[in-house]
């Protein structure tokens, strides 16, 4: 054994250290990659699988959500004029104010038309024409027209009939669905889906609901109608395949939407009539509805996923029930070919095999230099000698898994500290002396720039305090006749109503009155008197109406001079601020009016210095108009759109956000950085003190311990953001 030990190692076969670290190396990450590249490919299909569920459930999810919306709408406007109706607040029986409010609802809610009928023979409706062109209004009016036609006026932008567009004699609505069903089983429901009878024959379904008497009778329905057409672009926009389809039926197998281009309903002899989703022109979506027949529609209570082939190809299927509380029970269908993924696997499949590929290239090119790697330590403690030789400490010899190399290596580096630190030594000294001389110098300029923030302040506050209490003085001897006049009005238009209705009921007493009273009637013009006392009556209300919030502006407004913590509403005081400012937003001659976006969120009572944030408001709103007023310089007034957007919301830490952007000229980065600088402005001489944004800075940042933030691109527009938290007597003001 001890003459083995003792045999020269010249004599043993020795192998390259290169062919000791690589091949192992090699053949490891080799078996490594093969296996994965075998799994991915063994996965691929099962992944198909469970990526078409997941799919076809996300875009299913997404059509029911949009069904949601879409009746709840419905429903609730439906509802809405309901409740109005019991209420009091608006009158069948007069037509036009009826009208108007239908006309008014249609166009603020998301729905195609709105309709009225009752049982004496009257029909009120309101929406858009079958094309979606132009709002019209509908009416039948035995009282009115002395007959049971049916005229259709097209509106202008107050809603008022400007033209007639349609008169059908002897319309017989009562025979529609909205309006028959309704009154037979006196419940909310749905009508039955129905073309229009006008091109382009649009696809349309009605929320109905009952008008009950005192004695609980239904005397009346009230529907609101959509259009289908609104579904069926929802799902065209659904982007999840290219080559997949969506659509939706009826139990009876009727398509009511569908995410082809075609329209679910044809036309014959002239007249539009409904489409089987079995007869569609797409190929998918009828195979689909072809293979769904094989089943009773009516069964089907609970979403299924299925599959089956279509044009030699396998194709999957996701079928959902939905349900609408007060009716409707459609079917939602999402198809997706196999192709759309298949081709990514296909793909990945190419990909995995490249991949192995260079990965067994890289490992055999690491593996040739490793032996390389294990020498560098050496060449490192070279490398690392030289530089200290020249001055260099900072260049150390690196750690080494050879443990003699290692010590070597660690000898050197705590060689080369001693000698830095000799020199770092010899270095403090001169940098003590360069440190107290900045620190004196910083000291100064921190003196200087509070003395320069302490004269804005005071120069400030005095100015608005006087403002604040003159603001006050007038608000409080304009409100005492305001508040007379308000009072007033609404029992002088009372007894103005009163009056009209006591004339009109002496006249179908006396429908024949003698020739002098007749003469008087056509004198005074009594049916201008009957149709504009009640105008002018309200338009005295608007007035009145108009100088109290101007009253209640500036009482906000007047709190300037305030210095107590208030717990206040800041969307009141920024309301307060832009009644101020309403001279400035109306159009001139030179540009259009200055528009105001509100985007508002809830937010909570804050408590704070209420006039100095008024204060902020007033700075940013007016830095803001008189930025687009430069903006608007060398356009003409087709060109100038101005607007600011005034934006709020909560944000952690119990803090409130105030957001005022404008699209006015905007500033370079030069500009921005010294906007906080006290008596710093780019205004011209008399017009601005260079106060406004350094004032609002202190206020927000050292009285209210928040943040003034500035966002500006030149030839955009400006962005300030007002920060401060809910409650600032937490932190207590700094003086």
């Amino acid at each position: 054994m001890v003459k083995f030990l003792q045999i020269p190692l010249r004599t043993v076969r020795r192998l390259p250290l290169r062919w000791v670290l690589v091949v192992p190396f090699v053949f490891q990450l080799s078996a490594t990659v093969g296996l994965t590249g075998y799994l991915s490919l063994q996965n691929g299909q099962r992944a198909v699988n469970e990526l078409v569920t997941k799919l076809n459930q996300e875009v299913s999810d997404r059509v029911l959500q949009h069904l949601d919306t879409f009746a709840l709408s419905s429903r609730r406007t439906a509802t809405m004029v309901q409740r109005e109706i019991e209420v009091g607040r608006i009158r069948p029986t007069d037509s036009r104010s009826m009208l108007s409010f239908l006309w008014q609802q249609a166009e603020n809610q998301d729905v195609g038309y709105l309709l009225y009928g009752d049982n004496s023979g009257m029909l009120l409706g309101a929406g858009f024409d079958s094309n979606n062109n132009y709002r019209t209004i509908t009416e039948i009016n035995p009282r009115k027209y002395k007959n049971l036609d049916l005229y259709a006026y097209a509106t202008d932008a107050q809603g008022y009939p400007k033209t007639q567009t349609e008169h059908v004699k002897d319309y017989k609505f009562q025979v529609e669905d909205w309006f028959a069903k309704t009154l037979k089983i006196g419940l909310p429901n749905w009508s039955s889906i129905y073309n229009w009878q006008a091109q382009p024959y649009p696809l349309a379904v009605a929320a109905s609901i009952p008008l009950k008497n005192q004695q609980g009778e239904v005397v009346a329905s009230i529907a609101a109608e959509s259009r289908l057409s609104q579904i069926s672009h929802f799902l065209r926009k659904l982007s999840f395949s290219r080559s997949g389809r969506v659509f939706i039926l009826e139990r009876s197998g009727d398509l009511v939407a569908n995410s082809d281009a075609s329209d679910p309903f044809t036309i014959e002899n002239n007249l539009p009539k409904r489409m089987k989703g079995k007869e569609s022109p797409d190929p998918l979506i009828r195979a689909a509805a072809q293979y769904l027949q094989n089943e009773s529609l009516n069964t089907i209570e609970t979403s299924k996923q299925k599959s089956f082939d279509h044009a030699g190809e396998k194709q999957y299927l996701r079928i959902v029930p939905w349900k609408d509380e007060w009716g409707l029970d459609w079917l939602v269908v999402v198809v997706v070919p196999e192709s759309t993924f298949m081709a990514q696997i296909h793909e990945n499949t190419q990909n995995t095999v490249l991949l192995c590929l260079m990965a067994l290239a890289i490992a055999t090119l690491l593996g040739l230099y490793t032996s390389r790697w294990i020498a560098q330590p050496i060449l490192q403690l070279r490398e690392a000698s030289y530089s200290l030789a020249q001055g260099d400490f900072d260049h150390q010899s690196a750690e080494s898994f050879v443990a003699e190399l290692n010590d070597l290596g660690l000898s050197f580096n705590q060689m080369a500290k001693k000698l830095e630190q000799s020199f770092i030594e010899l270095e403090d000294a001169n940098d003590q002396l360069e440190e107290r001389i900045e620190q004196r110098t910083e000291a100064l300029r921190s003196t200087l720039a509070e003395l320069h923030q302490t004269q804005a302040q005071m120069i400030q506050s005095e100015k608005m305090s006087a403002l604040g209490q003159m603001v006050a003085g007038i608000a409080h001897e304009i409100n005492n006749p305001v508040s007379f006049i308000q009072g007033n009005v609404q029992p002088a238009k009372h007894y103005a109503e009163d009056l009209l209705w006591l004339l009109s009921l002496y006249q179908q007493a006396y429908p024949q009155p003698s020739a002098e009273i007749q003469t008087a009637i056509e004198s005074v013009d009594l049916d201008f008197i009957r149709e504009d006392l009640s105008k002018l009556l309200q338009s005295m209300r608007v007035g009145a109406d108009r100088i109290s919030a101007i009253v209640l502006s500036l009482r906000s407004f007047s709190r300037l001079d305030e210095s107590a913590v208030k717990t206040i509403d800041l969307h009141e005081g920024i309301e307060s601020t832009l009644m101020l400012f309403q001279h400035r937003f109306r159009a001139t001659v030179d540009r259009p009016g200055i528009e105001i976006v509100r985007n508002y969120g809830e937010l909570p009572k804050v408590e704070c210095y209420a006039g100095q944030i008024n204060q902020v408001f007033m700075n940013l709103l007016a830095n803001a108009i008189d930025a687009l007023e430069q903006s608007n310089r060398g356009k003409t007034f087709h060109e100038i759109s101005n607007c600011i957007t005034i934006s709020t919301r909560t944000i952690p830490n119990d803090q409130v956000q105030v957001i005022i952007e404008d699209n006015g000229i905007g500033m370079c980065e030069t500009v921005k950085q010294q906007i906080f600088n006290p008596f710093y402005t780019t205004k011209p001489v008399g017009k601005g003190t260079g106060l406004g944004l350094a004032v609002s800075y202190q206020i927000v940042t050292e009285t209210h311990h928040g943040r003034l933030i500035c966002h500006s691109t030149v030839g955009e527009g400006t962005q300030f953001i007002v920060q401060i938290p809910e409650k600032v007597s937490a932190n207590p003001k700094v003086s």
